[in-house]
Parts: structure tokens; sequence; C-alpha cells
């Protein structure tokens, strides 16, 4: 690893005090456990008070044990106001409430109500009537159990019910439409006193102890939850100056640009149409003036809309962009385009497209080739098969561009055409250079009456495989071929008879009365079988290979076979032109992207790494501060807003989706700059609809009475208690 990125990833972690005690749960979405609170098992004695502490059960439930009352699940826990909300792990916390006891514990009800439980001999009293709460986790088949309010204006009880117990408990009881219930959902409320660490809580600061063996309590500010220092001069070092290398390279790259586009304006503007004679001298390696000419133009309109595949609107050569009323030139065979000064010096010095590195045809007859070049490709049409050595294309190619007994020429339908000596002509459909291998058919579509007289005496070639068959003359054309897998030759039928082929290699050589044996033939012809049985398709191929000149192993390889001089006759495997970028040009791309890309990439990292430290400690000190509010009590200061303002602002806690409602339809919190995470709460400014992080706008408005964002000011009144935050 560099040193520039060790010093850039030191200067992006955020210092963390070693006296922190991090906050604990017992399962991911649990509420986090800080002090004075401490989960046995998980944090340190010193993190929690005494007769604080906490537990985890079987199902990942956080427990409170109560001395005289036993084990509770703890659902909530209010820091600010100092309140916890207890329920039962068995779903049954009207049976716990009839023995329930706070002695030896640090807690206290939040307020009570008492209530009278009834024993019913019927289940099917009319209780919503008597606005009775039925206990249904107390009943039984033969009895029912009921609550009365003791404070009730309705004291009457049913003759079927007795008085059983009188209970005061700070059970929160709740009224459905269908009347007064207990729902089990809710929950026992108790606060504490001591420790006194609601005004801290409420001041989104970290209440603990003052050093770890003592008992005395100390309020502390939470680690900067923006960029520290440090982060920042990670991102001027690591951004800030790679970014100003890219950017004076790409500067540089772009005044190259513009020089070259004016050179070339200025030296050949008055050059759309410029053609080369055909007296014009034949340059070294390129292709000769009269085919560079031939090449066809096109005015450039003002959408400088190409046809495919040559869609860019750059050309390849200068790196100009093209510009309407331009004139440009293409390549016929792979259909580039170019600026056409631009092309017509290339083709001078290179035999090949600047893109493809096609070689086009040169209709210079001398020209195919020159000190020992490759030879120039050439076609019969624009979508037939390039022609190269050992072929050649009669007329459009030089004699020592071919071997001899591989002349082809073209027909007056553009097809390429091989002549065998003892066959006749033919038409070459395809080429395999690496393979060695032709493929032939019949310029007039009737291949089997060809191959019944066929014969490669006197060429290069030879069969590749051969087959063997009898051809039958059949009387009548009504004759189910099929079943004796006879082979159709539609072609060489009749209005009274038809001609088969049949196999001699098959198992069945039966031969039908009606039909006898014309010919016996052995040849090359590619038979196919079609779902109704074997057929002749006209466009299955006589393939043919050849041994000589042996240029399989060169072609293969992706190189070029050719004539080691023009005038001999011994073989060459030639390297094929370069295909990549020039040497220079990749030493340009290294140095003017290459290093600032990486040094971009190093300080990035940096970066991430200090925000992702940075914004875990956040999650793990502050992730569970949902109701943050000030209390009456708490001192207001001189330039913010007071307390009970500041906790009078709706919250929300934040979906999967992370919408907000507009205007702050943003995702990132305007004073901390971390991105909202799923189910954290969040607050809002009634006069704006601003959002921000309940703990960061808490801290922001005890010191200041504006908005972060648009600085409007908040009105201010004193509110008694919090909102309840909704359940999302």
């Amino acid at each position: 690893m560099s040193p520039f990125f060790v010093v850039l990833f030191i200067f992006a972690q955020p210092a963390i005090s070693a006296t922190i005690c991090r906050p604990a749960k017992c399962d991911s979405f649990g509420q986090a456990i800080r002090f004075p609170f401490r989960l046995k098992g998980r944090q340190p004695v010193h993190c929690g008070y005494p007769g604080f502490d906490l537990s985890c059960n079987s199902q990942n439930q956080t427990i409170l044990n109560l001395p005289q009352s036993g084990e509770f699940v703890l659902d909530y826990i209010d820091y600010s106001e100092q309140a916890i909300s207890l329920n039962d792990p068995n779903l049954c916390l009207p049976k716990r409430i009839l023995n329930f006891s706070l002695s030896g514990s640090p807690f206290q009800a939040a307020y009570t109500r008492n209530y009278t439980i009834l024993n019913c001999s019927s289940d099917l009293i009319d209780y919503i009537s008597y606005n009775f709460v039925p206990l249904f986790c107390l009943g039984g088949k033969n009895y029912s159990v009921f609550a009365m309010n003791s404070h009730s204006s309705d004291q009457r009880i049913p003759v079927t019910c007795r008085n059983f117990f009188n209970v005061s408990t700070p059970l929160r009881w709740s009224v459905s439409p269908n009347g007064p219930s207990v729902d089990l959902r809710d929950d026992l409320r108790l606060i504490w006193k001591e420790p006194g660490c609601g005004d801290c809580e409420s001041q989104g600061r970290i209440c603990g102890f003052k050093i770890d063996t003592g008992s005395e309590i100390k309020c502390s500010s939470p680690p900067n939850r923006g960029l520290s220092r440090s982060v920042k001069y990670g991102i001027i070092i690591g951004i800030g100056i790679p970014g100003l290398v890219f950017i004076i390279g790409l500067l540089c790259y772009t005044c190259g640009l513009l020089w070259a586009f004016t050179l070339r304006r200025s030296l050949n503007s008055e050059m759309p149409t410029t053609t080369i004679s055909q007296q014009s001298m034949v340059r070294f390696s390129g292709l000769d003036g009269p085919t560079i000419a031939s090449y066809p133009k096109m005015v450039l309109g003002e959408s400088r809309r190409l046809p495919k595949p040559s869609d860019d609107v750059t050309c390849p050569i200068c790196l100009g962009d093209y510009q309407p009323k331009e004139t440009l030139k293409t390549i016929p065979e792979c259909n580039h385009y170019f600026h056409a000064a631009c092309i017509d010096e290339w083709l001078m010095l290179n035999a090949t497209c600047p893109v493809c590195r096609t070689s086009p045809e040169s209709s210079f007859a001398t020209s195919c080739s020159s000190m020992s070049l490759p030879s120039s490709p050439a076609k019969c049409d624009s979508f037939g098969q390039a022609i190269r050595f050992p072929f050649r294309l009669k007329g459009r190619q030089p004699v020592h561009c071919g071997y001899p007994g591989f002349d082809l020429s073209c027909n007056s339908q553009n097809q390429t055409i091989l002549n065998l000596p003892q066959s006749g002509e033919f038409v070459l459909d395809y080429i395999d250079y690496s393979e060695q291998a032709i493929s032939l058919n019949d310029p007039n579509l009737c291949l089997p009456k060809r191959i019944l007289n066929f014969s490669l005496s006197g060429s290069p070639f030879q069969a590749a495989y051969t087959r063997n068959y009898t051809i039958l003359n059949c009387s009548s054309d009504l004759i189910d071929y099929t079943s004796y897998n006879f082979v159709p030759l539609f072609c060489l039928g009749g209005n009274n008879y038809s001609v088969f082929a049949m196999n001699l290699h098959s198992s069945d050589q039966r031969i039908p009365v009606t039909c006898r044996e014309i010919f016996n033939v052995s040849t090359p012809l590619r038979w196919s079988v079609s779902p109704n049985g074997p057929s002749v398709d006209l466009r299955d191929d006589i393939r043919l290979k050849w041994k000589e000149p042996g240029c399989g192993e060169c072609e293969s390889q992706g190189r070029i076979c050719e004539f080691k001089i023009d005038t001999g006759s011994e073989i060459k495997c030639s390297g094929p032109p370069s295909r990549g970028l020039p040497r220079s040009a990749k030493y340009e791309i290294i140095i003017g992207i290459g290093i600032p890309g990486l040094v971009c990439m190093i300080g990035l990292v940096c970066y991430t790494c200090g925000l992702i430290r940075a914004f875990t400690l956040r999650r793990s000190l502050n992730s569970e501060m949902p109701t943050t509010t000030i209390s009456q009590q708490s001192m207001v200061r001189v330039s913010g807003l007071d307390g009970p303002t500041i906790a009078s602002y709706p919250k929300m806690v934040l979906g999967e989706s992370r919408r907000l409602p507009k205007p702050s339809d943003d995702v990132t919190c305007p004073i901390c700059l971390a991105d909202y995470q799923p189910k954290e709460t969040l607050k809002t400014i009634p006069e704006c609809n601003h959002y921000f992080h309940v703990a960061c706008i808490d801290e922001w408005l005890v010191l200041n009475a504006t908005c972060p964002i648009c600085r409007t000011s908040p009105e201010s009144s004193i509110a008694t208690s919090s909102p309840d935050i909704p359940n999302a």
C-alpha cells in the first residue's frame, strides 16, 4: 500500500474516545441500550447505573427484572422523559398486575389507575353496558374476569359477579369502539428520578459516569456529526489535486484538437472534391490514386447523421467533429466515413481502413502489392466475400496476387465464378482460408445435373469427402419415395417420369418395379435430411479442399499468406498491419488519463472510508433517539428556541422508500450531511416543512432560532408534553 494512501486513510478516521460505551441491542430491530441502562454480558459494568441492569431472553427480547415482581419485557425507553414501557413476556399483563410491586427498584409509577377485579360466573354478561374491561387471559370455561374503574360513575355490579380484588396500577387502558378493553400491546408506564439524565439527553448530549469507577454523573457532548477537519483535508488532497491535474490534462488535449482542426481547415478548406489521376505516382505502401478518387463522397446535412456503422460524429483520423456542409468520404468495403482530405491522405500511406483495418479494393491493376506488402482483397459485389491469396479475381487483381489454378471471375449477376477445367463454371459460395476449403454451387440452381459428369481433373482441388448414389428413373411420379428413403431430384424429372437418388450405403436397397438404374455417381454433394425424408436442398454445396499452397496455419494465426516476391513461387507468412494505437498515443493516454484517474480513485476510496466511519459512529451513538424532547425545567438558551417549542415539532419514522414530503425531498440531512436511513426518526419544522435528524435539529434549535435551510424563524410556544411518535 502506498504511503500516500496510508496518510489519506489516517486523515479520514474520526477520533474515538476510549471511554465511550457503545450502545448494545438484543436483536437488530430492538432499541439501543445506553446509560443509565446496561445490557449484561454485552456492556461493561461502568456503562450502567446500579439497578438498571437488563438482559436478553431466548426470544431476543430485552428483559428488566423487578425485585418484587419478576421479569418484564422492556418495550421502550424514553431517555429524555426518563420513562420506560413494560409488558408481560407471556402476553397476560393483567395477571402480572394483581401482585405488582416496585419495591427495591429505582422506578416509580408514572401515573396510577385504580380498578376493581370482578369474577363473574357467566361469560355471557353484557359487560359493555357496565363499562367493564374484560380480562380474557384470566377467564375460564365457566367464569369471566372483568375490571371496573373505581372512579367510574356507574358502580353497578351484576348479581352474577363478586368483588375479587382491588388494584392500583400504572397500566394504560384503552377504549375501543365496542367498549373499554385491555389491549395486550398497552404497557406499564414507569419513570425514574436518579440518575437525572433527562436534560442532558434532551439536549442531544451523552450522559455517563465521570470516571469508570466513580458514581458522579457528567453530561458530555457527542462527537461532531459533520465532517471533521481531517476528513476535509483528505477530500482536498485526495480529490482536489487529482481533479486539478485532470482538468489541466483535459485542457491540453482540447487545445491539441483545436490546433489539429485549425491546421486541417487551413490546408484543405478548398479540397471538397479532390481526385487523383491515373498518372499519379503510386505511393510506397498505400492505394493508387484512381482507387482513392473512386470512393463515394457525401455532403453532411444539418442533422450530421451518418448511416450505420459510422454513426459517430467525430472523424477517427483528425478527431475533429463533423460540421454541417462538410464533404465526407466512405470506404465501400466497410462503410466507415471520414473527412475527405483526411482519408485521402491516409490511404496514400496505408492500404487499410483506419477503423476496422479492412483492406479496400484497388482499381489500379499494378498496385496489388508493392515491396512485398500484402495484396488488397477484391469482391464481385459489396456483400460478397473478400478474395485474397491464394485466390485472385481476374481483372481486379494482378497475376502475382494469386496462386496458379486459383483464378476467379465475376459473371453478369456479380457472382464469384470458379472454372473447373473438366466440369465448367460453378458459383463460389464460400472460402474457408483456415481450413483450405471451398463450397461450390450451380449458377443455374440444378446441382444434381452437374454432378452426373463431375470431375476435378486438371484442378488443384480435391473432394473433402464423397458419397455414393445410384440414380433411378421411375416411370410414375406418384411413387412413395419416402418409404424407400430415396432422394428426389426435382430439377431432373419430367412430365411422365421422376428421377431419384438412392444411397448405396443404405440398408434398404429395394427398387420399385417402375424404376430402373441409369447412373452410379460418387460425389462430394452434401445431402440433408428433412422431416419428410432425405432430400437435396439446392442450397447445399459441393465441398472441396486444396493442399497447395499450404496457407491454413498462417491464416488460423490471423497472419497473411503471399508470395515472397512478386515474380517468384515461394510462399511466406507475414504479420498483418498493426491494428492497435501507436505507442505515442498509448503513452499519452497513460499520462493524461491513467495517472489522474488512479489518484482520483485513491482519494475517492479514502473519502468513502471516512464517511462510512463517521456514519457508523453516529448510528451507534444516536440510532435510537426518536422522542428527544426538552422539559419545561430545561434552561432556555440565549439565542435559540425554548425546550417545549423544540419538543413540540412533529416527528416521523422514515420508511423503506426514504421518501419525504416536498419541499424536503432530499435524502441527506442538511446539518450532518449524512444520508437518511430506513427506520430513522426525523423531525420537521412546521413553518417550512424541512426535515432533519432529530438529534441534529434539536441541537441546532437550542443554539439558533431559524431553519438551517431557509432561515425561517419558527414560532416559540411553551408546550408541556412532546407528541407521540407514529409507528411506521
